[in-house]
């Protein structure tokens, strides 16, 4: 059992001396995790240059367009999916009303992101969610 995703916070200020190094940074492991066929959650926090002050409305509105622009890796996307479910049942089993079925959820353990939830840092950005693994079910049943 591997990973399907990482999550990676950094701490961010797009006029910081480390801006530059930080954007190469988060650029290389979005480049890393698409060749490995993993998600990346990026969450960027941001933070005032002055120390022991909050970053003002004007200044935060700055940060977090640019922090945006700077840090969103162009073509990511959640992409599209395609899972394989199996069912397979009896019905009034030797003409009794008992049934039984068996079934398979994504039967190949592919792994796929279903939508997001918010992950409430700084720029509201949101967090791709992975889909369900693999499932098996067994159903029984009697008509009255």
């Amino acid at each position: 059992m591997g990973a399907s995703m990482i999550k990676l916070l950094v701490y961010y200020h797009p006029d910081s001396p480390t801006a530059r190094e930080i954007e190469a940074f988060v650029h290389q492991v979005a480049e890393d995790c698409a060749r490995q066929d993993l998600g990346l959650m990026l969450e960027p926090l941001s933070y005032s240059l002055v120390p022991d002050r909050k970053l003002a409305s004007a200044e935060k509105r700055h940060v977090v367009t640019e922090t945006a622009r700077r840090l969103t890796v162009p073509g990511v996307d959640v992409p599209a999916y395609t899972l394989t479910n199996f069912r397979v049942g009896l019905e009034d089993i030797l003409g009794s009303r008992v049934s039984v079925a068996a079934y398979v959820k994504n039967a190949f353990n592919k792994v796929y992101y279903v939508g997001g939830v918010p992950n409430g840092g700084d720029l509201s950005l949101t967090d791709a969610v992975v889909g369900e693994r693999r499932m098996y079910f067994i159903q029984a049943s009697y008509k009255f």
